[in-house]
């Protein structure tokens, strides 16, 4: 953890030299990329206030000289923040705003994501059905498009569905899945791991470690064929 955190703490030092030169001399879209980025490791080390000021200055910015691309990224990110920090309505609305314009400059990647997101905070929100539409519209996507980060993005989001509605099992098998693939994001593997451990302390030993290892012994398309057939 801690080589992680140093790691962490080198690439915000990169960024913010990176951001400096931008601002001086007048980049206006690499300055708008280098906020986003920079709030990217500001939120991965916890500094979520950090990264709000970022990613709204990013906004700003993106708003200024029509980058709607960036423009997506940002609310993304914003509603990355709202989320961790358990502001389910707002991370909503942020997620809706970022999706709206995935959809009309076709960005099919983005808005697999996206909805991938959007079906998460429908989960914690309590609204079941629209979380599964949101998750399959994400898997028909990712799959379409051979995406499997996207995919696997999609599966660990499932996963939070499957255990809250208590498939828990099932569940298991999914976040196994996620961190054994190398193609996972890095943030939908760090949620992984803190489900298992919470349903590690909800099921017996030998369940948990059988339902791993049919996790991991699955492969991303496969299984989000079988969960699209269940739809």
């Amino acid at each position: 953890m801690a080589t992680v955190l140093g790691e962490y703490s080198e690439a915000k030092q990169f960024y913010q030299e990176s951001l400096a030169i931008k601002r001086e001399m007048g980049d206006q879209w690499g300055l708008g990329l280098s906020l986003n980025n920079l709030g990217l490791v500001c939120e991965a080390l916890g500094e979520y206030a950090d990264a709000q000021k970022l990613y709204q200055e990013s906004l700003v910015i993106s708003r200024e000289i029509g980058d709607r691309r960036g423009i997506a990224s940002s609310w993304s990110n914003l509603g990355n923040v709202a989320s961790a920090l358990s502001e389910h309505a707002e991370a909503k609305q942020l997620y809706q705003e970022s999706l709206a314009i995935r959809r009309e400059i076709g960005d099919r990647l983005g808005m697999a994501y996206c909805l991938s997101s959007l079906g998460e905070v429908a989960t914690d929100l309590g609204e079941g059905a629209e979380a599964l539409n949101h998750l399959h519209e994400a898997l028909k996507i990712g799959m379409a498009i051979q995406a499997v980060p996207a995919i696997l993005d999609c599966l660990g989001a499932t996963a939070t569905l499957l255990a809250k509605t208590g498939e828990k099992e099932r569940a298991v098998e999914l976040l196994a899945l996620v961190l054994r693939h190398s193609a996972s994001p890095k943030r939908r593997k760090d949620k992984a791991e803190q489900h298992l451990a919470q349903l590690q302390s909800e099921l017996p030993p030998e369940i948990m470690t059988a339902a791993q290892e049919r996790g991991r012994a699955r492969n991303p398309e496969e299984l989000a064929h079988e969960i699209l057939q269940v739809a």
